[in-house]
């Protein structure tokens, strides 16, 4: 009996991540790394400063621009996400004994 509450509790904390993670992405899409950044063409072995900053300048507005998306995409997960996994008190086992959860 044990063994199957340990299975089915383990099952839940592999899944329920998932489910939440999925559904948000079908509706709101994550970023995705290869769409932001693409392929950037190799720079010269003989490339000069200017061509070396304006290569920085433009991975820094990529990446820039993939925290912003997947910041985004992150908040639409934690607001779908945290209601889910809550559950009021009056439905847990300890408190219907009368124990009051740890703080």
């Amino acid at each position: 009996m044990l063994a199957r509450q340990i299975v089915i509790g383990t099952g839940m904390a592999v899944v329920f991540p998932l489910l939440a993670y999925y559904g948000v992405a079908t509706v709101s899409s994550p970023p995705s790394f290869q769409e932001i950044y693409g392929n950037l063409p190799p720079l010269a072995p003989n490339a000069t400063q200017e061509e070396l900053s304006a290569r920085s300048e433009l991975v820094r507005q990529r990446q820039q621009s993939f925290n912003q998306r997947a910041e985004a995409f992150s908040r639409i997960l934690i607001m779908v996400a945290t209601p889910l996994g809550s559950r009021p008190c009056s439905s847990a086992p300890i408190c219907r004994k009368g124990i009051s959860p740890p703080a």
